[in-house]
C-alpha cells in the first residue's frame, strides 16, 4: 500500500516541463495539486509508523526526500503564479540554481519584479554562505533597543549567530542555550535575528525570553531580508558560531551541539 501511495504521489501530478501558462485558474489548480502532495504524504507517513519497525527511518526518509522533490517541481512549473513563486523561495535552497533562473525568466516581468521574484533573483546573483566564509557585514541591523547593531562586537569573541528559532527549539534548546553562555561567559555572545517587520515586534520577541541573555536584532525587512538570502537560512533556527576572525566555523539547520562545543573547546586550550 505504502508503494502504491508512492506511486500516486509521483504520477498524479502534472507534468513539469516548463513553467504553467498564466491561465485564471493556475493559482488554483497549484494550491489543489499542493494539496494533493501533502495529503498523499501525510497518509503514507502514517501507514510507515503503524506499520512494522524494522526499516521505519529508512522508509520515512525516502518518502520525505521523494515528497520534497515533487514539491520542488511543482513549485517550478507554477512559478507563474503568487503561491508558486513564493514555495519557490521558499524551497530555494534544494534547487539548481539553473532551474530556478530558467523559472524565474519565463514568467512574466510583473511577477519578476514582485518582491518573491526580487528575492529569488538576489539569491541567484549571490554566494550564499558556508562554513569557512567570512561573515559579510549587512546594513541596516538594529538592537530591539533601537541601537544599530554593531558588527565590529563579533571580533570580540566567539559569536552564536541564530535566525530565529528560539521559539522552535522548545525549553530544551533555550536551557541548553542559556547554559552554554554560562559556561563561555568571556568568550561567547548569542545573537538572534528575528526576521520581523517592526521594531516593537522585535522587542516583544526579546521580552518573550528574559532568561536567555542574548542580543535581538533584525533589519525589519521581514521575509524578504537579505540576512536570510546571502547566509542560506530557511528553516528557524539556522546557527552560524563565528570566531573571532569572522569566520563561520558551524553552520547548521537546528542546533549543533557537538560541533558547537567542539570549536568552543579551542578556547580553554
Amino acid at each position: 500500500m505504502i508503494v502504491k501511495r508512492i506511486f500516486i504521489l509521483c504520477c498524479a501530478l502534472p507534468l513539469f516541463g516548463s513553467v504553467a501558462a498564466q491561465r485564471p485558474d493556475a493559482e488554483a489548480e497549484y494550491l489543489r495539486a499542493d494539496s494533493a502532495l501533502w495529503t498523499s504524504y501525510e497518509a503514507a507517513m502514517r501507514e510507515i509508523y503503524e506499520g512494522e519497525e524494522q526499516g521505519r527511518r529508512e522508509r520515512a526518509r525516502a518518502l520525505y526526500d521523494t515528497t520534497m522533490r515533487r514539491n520542488r517541481e511543482l513549485a517550478l512549473r507554477y512559478a507563474a503564479t503568487p503561491s508558486g513563486l513564493q514555495r519557490c523561495y521558499m524551497t530555494r535552497l534544494g534547487m539548481p540554481k539553473d532551474s530556478l533562473r530558467a523559472a524565474l525568466r519565463r514568467i512574466p516581468r510583473r511577477m519578476r519584479r514582485s518582491p518573491y521574484g526580487r528575492s529569488i533573483a538576489l539569491h541567484l546573483r549571490t554566494h550564499q554562505l558556508t562554513e569557512g566564509d567570512r561573515a559579510v557585514v549587512l546594513g541596516g541591523w538594529r538592537e530591539a533597543d533601537g541601537k544599530p547593531f554593531d558588527w565590529s562586537s563579533l571580533r570580540e569573541g566567539y559569536t552564536l549567530l541564530l535566525y530565529g528559532g528560539l521559539d522552535c527549539m522548545g525549553a530544551s534548546g533555550r536551557e541548553y542555550l542559556a547554559g552554554l553562555a554560562a559556561r563561555y561567559p568571556d568568550d561567547l555572545r548569542i545573537v538572534v535575528f528575528w526576521p520581523t517587520d517592526s521594531r516593537e515586534r522585535l522587542a516583544q520577541k526579546r521580552a518573550s525570553y528574559p532568561a536567555l541573555l542574548h542580543r535581538a536584532v533584525s533589519d525589519f525587512r521581514g521575509d524578504h531580508t537579505p540576512f536570510k538570502i546571502r547566509y542560506g537560512a530557511q528553516g528557524t533556527p539556522t546557527c552560524f558560531l563565528i570566531d573571532p576572525d569572522r569566520r563561520i566555523r558551524v553552520k547548521s539547520g537546528g542546533l549543533a551541539p557537538q560541533r558547537i562545543e567542539e570549536v568552543l573547546s579551542e578556547t580553554k586550550k
